[in-house]
């Protein structure tokens, strides 16, 4: 699905960027109606067999430059499968679980951990480095012979 005959029966939109000369920053677009490709290109043009041609076939209104970038996008009701048409099946409770159970087990295959896991170690790391420090303050002198507190 890539001439003009065929997007139109579809119903996409098509969308023409620029492509600015000499390095220049040009952001103009224009959404042309199928008539109007049919007219400039005939409508068995073929986007993506033909595609050296809209070089020199288009110019920009606003800053002169050939060429241009095409963009088709497909209309709300097409049945492709894109963008957010690629969501996982909706599993139930079981499945869900027996998936999990899966992922854990490859983890472990591969010697992973989960992040929860990593952070336990981390937390129980910095745990004894503070500990190692709260000590090392404490031995400054000899001990004190004297007991803390009141009696």
């Amino acid at each position: 699905m890539s001439t003009v005959r065929q997007l139109k029966a579809e119903s996409h939109t098509v969308t023409l960027y620029c492509v600015s000369r000499e390095g220049a920053f040009c952001t103009h677009s224009w959404k042309p109606s199928y008539d109007q490709l049919a007219q400039v290109l005939g409508w068995d043009f073929d986007f993506i067999r033909d595609r050296q041609t809209l070089n020199t076939r288009f110019v920009c209104e606003v800053c002169g430059g050939r060429g241009a970038t095409v963009i088709v996008t497909p209309s709300q009701g097409w049945g492709g499968k894109g963008g957010h048409a690629n969501k996982p099946p909706v599993m139930t409770v079981d499945q869900s679980a027996e998936a999990e159970r899966l992922r854990t087990a490859e983890r472990r295959f591969y010697g992973l951990k989960t992040n929860a896991e990593m952070t336990q170690e981390s937390n129980a790391a910095r745990r004894a480095a503070a500990k190692v420090e709260q000590d090392k303050a404490i031995l400054i002198g000899p001990p004190n012979p004297f007991k803390r507190g009141r009696r």
